[in-house]
């Protein structure tokens, strides 16, 4: 049995609620401690996360000179960064976690000054997996194919062939 006092008031509420569901008779300790069982990894999810918004705000802070109170008081950060962490908590893809960490660094220095744009980007995050953001990068990267306009067999046809098949043709489209 665990003896040590929580001390913050969140650790408080979640003592609370799992001393109150435990006490269901029967089921109640089973659904406590599977409640606890989620918490966990959400925790290290939201520590995983809080490590990348670091890194963002000390590349915001070396390269742009950007103070972290600063973007404290810039409504369109807060925003941004409010948009980005749902986004963040919602997926295990550290690939997504990279991006929206750009993301964050983007809205940050203003390199996307339009809010209008910020919030189709954070969007498209949000919506888009990583097997769809990878043939957008890769048309990007080839973009004679589009420019040639050769079909778009032709063009999954070499994305098949790069990328071992990641995508069905389906889902290409």
């Amino acid at each position: 049995m665990d003896t040590k006092l929580p001390t913050k008031s969140s650790e408080l509420l979640q003592a609370a609620i799992k001393g109150t569901i435990s006490a269901i008779p029967v089921v109640g300790g089973l659904i406590a401690e599977l409640g606890s069982c989620l918490v966990s990894p959400l925790d290290k999810r939201k520590r995983e996360w809080c490590d990348e918004v670091e890194k963002a705000l000390q590349i915001l802070r070396s390269q742009y000179h950007k103070l972290p109170e600063a973007l404290a008081e810039d409504p369109a950060f807060v925003t941004a960064l409010l948009k980005a962490t749902a986004t963040a908590l919602a997926t295990h893809r550290k690939e997504k976690w990279v991006l929206l960490r750009h993301f964050l660094v983007s809205v940050g220095s203003r390199a996307i000054p339009d809010e209008e744009m910020q919030h189709a980007l954070i969007r498209l995050l949000d919506d888009l997996s990583i097997g769809h953001i990878e043939v957008l990068r890769f048309l990007e990267a080839d973009y004679g194919l589009l420019k040639a306009k050769e079909t778009l067999e032709a063009i999954y046809g070499r994305y098949h062939y790069e990328h071992k098949g990641e995508l069905d043709r389906i889902t290409f489209r």
